[in-house]
């Protein structure tokens, strides 16, 4: 089997909440990501929530920000991206807002990803490997096991945190799709927000190193 990541995310929570988040200009919306044709927004006023999203010719996932009063989370294809991305909203909430604070007291890295090229199918796979080995159904020899998603918590001596959903890929029968989160307990000063996507090299070494290597992906 081999694995690709096909995208990353980054979660940041606000030191300070916004009062109120702005409906954006959809002109400002749908060239966000320079492809006006694959963009789409829209604003959730009972949530205060704003989403722009943007899928590629060939990516099954969005590019996308969701911006709320509390958090704000943005989702590439390509990582490198992100200082521009955090710039450009920053940018715009500044002309609504005469002080801003633009730091966070705690945000999260993210990548969601594939593993495929499975001998059998995925369903199969997963369930001899996580669940046949540890429950045996002994009471219940005529059952029908199949998989549907696992999700876990992993703690490492050195005090990271990972949260691990994996599943079937939908529409794919020898494709696993898994999500891989780590939360960060630190804060994020507004000015090293920058240079915030240097910690996605890292990051995904350790990921594809440790977490995928020992649970088999």
């Amino acid at each position: 089997m081999n694995h690709k990541i096909i995208a990353q995310t980054f979660l940041g929570n606000f030191s300070v909440p916004l009062s109120v988040v702005p409906v954006f200009e959809a002109e400002y919306c749908k060239n966000f990501f320079d492809h006006i044709s694959n963009t789409g927004y829209g604003f959730n006023a009972n949530e205060q929530k704003l989403t722009i999203s943007c899928r590629g010719d060939t990516s099954t996932i969005d590019n996308a920000v969701v911006l709320t009063p509390v958090s704000i989370q943005i989702t590439l294809t390509d990582i490198s991206k992100l200082s521009s991305v955090l710039e450009k909203i920053h940018n715009k909430l500044k002309t609504y807002y005469n002080e801003l604070d633009f730091s966070f007291s705690t945000y999260s890295l993210a990548i969601e990803g594939e593993s495929a090229d499975f001998a059998e199918t995925s369903n199969v796979w997963l369930t001899e490997k996580f669940i046949n080995k540890g429950i045996p159904f002994s009471e219940l020899p005529d059952a029908i096991v199949d998989f549907g998603t696992l999700s876990f918590y992993i703690k490492t001596t050195d005090i990271r945190d990972f949260w691990v959903n994996i599943q079937p890929r939908v529409g794919n029968p020898k494709t696993v799709y898994f999500s891989i989160s780590e939360n960060r307990k630190k804060s994020l000063k507004e000015e090293s927000i920058s240079s915030i996507f240097k910690d996605f090299p890292p990051f995904l070494e350790f990921v594809e190193n440790k977490v995928l290597k020992s649970i088999g992906l």
